[in-house]
């Protein structure tokens, strides 16, 4: 790793971690601790993480710590002069809440890792709240998180309008997270040209400040690098330009993985291609009904997703057998038995009921009366809700985790371009095959900055390739060996 000129060794910056405890004694744990982990999700409302301790001075007793601590960091990435960046520094106060994993390391020091979140997570536990909301979820949200949580209006970074902006809903004596848990799971938005509707999401970032947007809103926000997996060992990253982002310093991706390329059985399960919606009206007694289908949703919004095309191949479904190989040289013979429904049809795999009532929160006299106020469930006439609940499992499809050096200036929610060769031959003219359906775009959800006192510091990002560049129709691939053999 150490020959290689496009990786710093050392890419972070410590400029303090300091701990306070409920007396006002402080200290510098700067020296003590062996690797912080930072952790940011566009799932997680709140920012996280570790600090990993290697104690000789018994914190534990002397600081008298009971787990109402608070710690601040201060770090910042090297530039590629090696000066200090004041453009990506992160400054940030967590809370102390648990210390967990102490062993005796030898006679004079100690082994422990304390567990940090945003104070914002405690306080929203302590807080009750029974009140009537109105307005759009956004700015109900907005106003919890100044007037409950004491977050500063500065804080709120890229607050998005949601509509219908007449929204009524009662808190019923829930404390302030689940409130917030709440908008976020019901913020709809009525514009038809979206990824999907009900999508937003409510997060908190190192770099930035709390994010309250929708999954369209986030693919518009690129990461400021691309990285690459292909060697580059033999490129000196200090002749180039720090604009020459594909061969720049520290971005190589130093190791990568998978977790999941598809899971059609989860899927299924879970509403993520097809789902079917009831509504019942309990005045008019009328139920009706509405499907989500991922063929159709996406012929109709592609240009609001990551790539554009969903990742299945869709309409009815050929049931398919192979026979045994007869010939080496001839591909097995294959059978149809028939065909069934394809992914995208099966509406009844999953079946939601749910209810609307209208004018639940006015007096207006005439059932058609346009609403002055309307029931956080107001759109259920049309699929909002399915279309939610295939966003998320969308997700969770096709993941892959990569292993850069850490930085500073990366965030969740923003879109990254992954640069994975294949692992193929190459052709004969030297050129890697190419697949057609992907783009390098991935949405980036999970985030995990692990910073080493001394050692190597890594940046750990969980992205999803939520749909692919060209329909799996029209996708070219080269003729399929008639017997599975390693090239």
């Amino acid at each position: 790793m150490s020959g290689n000129q496009n990786i710093q060794p050392k890419t972070i910056s410590i400029g303090g971690v300091i701990l306070v405890n409920q007396f006002g004694d402080s200290v510098d744990l700067s020296e003590v601790f062996t690797t912080l982990y930072l952790q940011e999700s566009i799932h997680s409302k709140f920012v996280s993480g570790q600090i990993q301790i290697m104690d000789s001075l018994n914190l534990l007793r002397s600081f008298r710590m009971t787990g109402q601590e608070y710690i601040t960091l201060e770090i910042a990435q090297f530039e590629g002069n090696e000066e200090v960046s004041k453009d990506s520094k992160i400054t940030k106060n967590f809370r102390v809440f648990k210390a967990v994993k102490e062993q005796r390391v030898d006679l004079a020091s100690t082994s422990y890792t304390l567990h940090i979140c945003d104070p914002m997570l405690m306080r929203g536990l302590k807080k009750r709240v029974s009140k009537v909301y109105r307005g759009s979820m956004t700015s109900i949200l907005a106003n919890l998180m100044v007037d409950e949580l004491d977050a500063k209006q500065d804080e709120l970074d890229l607050f998005v309008d949601s509509e219908p902006k007449n929204v009524q809903f009662i808190s019923p004596n829930w404390n302030v997270n689940s409130v917030l848990e709440f908008c976020k799971d019901n913020a709809d938005i009525s514009d038809k040209r979206v990824a999907y509707k009900n999508s937003f999401f409510l997060f908190s970032t190192l770099t930035g400040g709390i994010r309250f947007m929708p999954l369209h809103e986030m693919i518009k926000l690129n990461a400021p690098v691309k990285f690459t997996y292909r060697d580059r060992s033999s490129i000196d990253s200090r002749e180039l330009s720090r604009e020459e982002q594909q061969v720049g310093l520290n971005t190589q991706i130093i190791k990568y993985h998978r977790p999941s390329h598809f899971n059609t059985l989860r899927g299924l399960q879970n509403g993520g291609f097809a789902s079917t919606l009831k509504t019942l009206n309990p005045v008019s007694k009328i139920v009706k009904s509405s499907v989500f289908d991922i063929d159709k949703h996406f012929s109709e919004t592609r240009r609001d997703h990551v790539s554009g095309y969903h990742m299945i191949k869709s309409g009815p479904e050929k049931i398919l057998k192979g026979k045994m190989l007869q010939d080496q040289d001839v591909s097995p013979e294959v059978v149809s038995l028939g065909e069934e429904d394809g992914l995208n049809e099966s509406h009844n795999s999953v079946v939601k009921y749910d209810y609307l009532m209208p004018h639940a929160y006015d007096n207006r006299k005439k059932v058609d009366d346009k609403e002055v106020f309307v029931s956080f469930n107001a759109d259920n006439n049309e699929n909002n809700c399915l279309q939610r609940r295939a966003m998320l499992e969308q997700l969770q499809q096709n993941t892959v985790i990569v292993e850069v050096s850490a930085r500073s200036d990366i965030s969740v929610g923003t879109v990254v371009e992954l640069d994975i060769p294949a692992a193929e031959v190459a052709h004969d003219d030297g050129m890697m095959p190419r697949d057609e359906k992907t783009d390098d775009r991935y949405l980036i959800t999970d985030m995990t900055l692990e910073i080493g006192n001394k050692d190597f510091s890594k940046l750990i990002l969980e992205c999803v390739k939520e749909s692919f560049a060209k329909p799996i129709e029209q996708v070219k691939v080269d003729d399929t060996p008639t017997r599975g053999r390693r090239a």
